[in-house]
Order: structure tokens, then sequence, then C-alpha cells
């Protein structure tokens, strides 16, 4: 497996025509979906050399953040803010540079504006809730 470089990676958002997606602006970084399975205690009242013992229970597709560059002009970053705004669940997708990506469904669960200085860019916190399960399709 050759390592690849995370630049060129594009986050991308459902548009108005299903199927259709359309690249944000401005993405300074990504954290992809964090997969979890949730942990099931088998209560017995005698364990094996005193143990807990568990199953795994329903997964959990995560939350994925990206931080974006903020541009109140830039239509994709207005467009998320509408998601939350409106509680809207959309499409997603994580495309990485050989093409491979996540695609995932979800609702932006938070738009944090980022503390502004006079020697940094001006950034926001993006926080998605995926909802059900998040499909990884391997590039070329």
């Amino acid at each position: 497996m050759a390592e690849k470089l995370g630049l060129g990676t594009e986050f991308q958002r459902e548009g108005a025509t299903a199927g259709t997606f359309v690249t944000i602006a401005q993405v300074a970084s990504i954290t992809p979906p964090q997969l979890e399975a949730d942990d099931v205690v088998i209560e017995n009242l005698d364990p094996v050399d005193g143990y807990k013992k568990y199953l795994p229970g329903l997964l959990d597709g995560g939350e994925v953040s990206l931080t974006l560059n903020f541009d109140g002009s830039t239509t994709g970053h207005m467009d998320l803010l509408s998601d939350f705004n409106s509680r809207t669940q959309k499409n997603y997708k994580i495309v990485l540079p050989d093409t491979s990506a996540w695609a995932f469904s979800g609702y932006v669960k938070g738009f944090a504006p980022q503390e502004i200085t006079a020697g940094e860019v001006i950034q926001a916190e993006v926080t998605i809730k995926v909802t059900g399960k998040p499909t990884f399709t391997a590039g070329v």
C-alpha cells in the first residue's frame, strides 16, 4: 500500500438534484466517521475469574467533523449553516485524492465559529452526526 497525503481531499454535500454532489470550498481539515460498537454486558453472578463478559451491540456511525476557513459569501458554508438551522438530514461524501470515498447520511449537529484573532484565519467547526451505515468505496 502506498502512503498518500490528504492534499486534494474534498468534502461534498448532495445538491438539489439527488445523486449530484457539490464540493464545499475552503475546508482546512476533516475527521472521517468514527465507527463504534456499543458494549452489551452479560450479567452473571458467578463470572469466570471474576471478569465481566461482553457482546458487541448496535453499531454507531459516529460523527464527522470539518474545519472551514469560514467565508459567509461561500454558498457551501451557508448551506451547512442552513442544514443546521433546518435540522435537515443530507447525504455527504469525503472524497480522497485516489477517488476512495466515505459516503454517509447525517445532520449538522454543530456549527461553531472559532476564536477570531488578528493573526489567524477565521474558521468554523462543523460537526455532522452520521445516521445509518457509512460506506467506504476504494479508489484507483
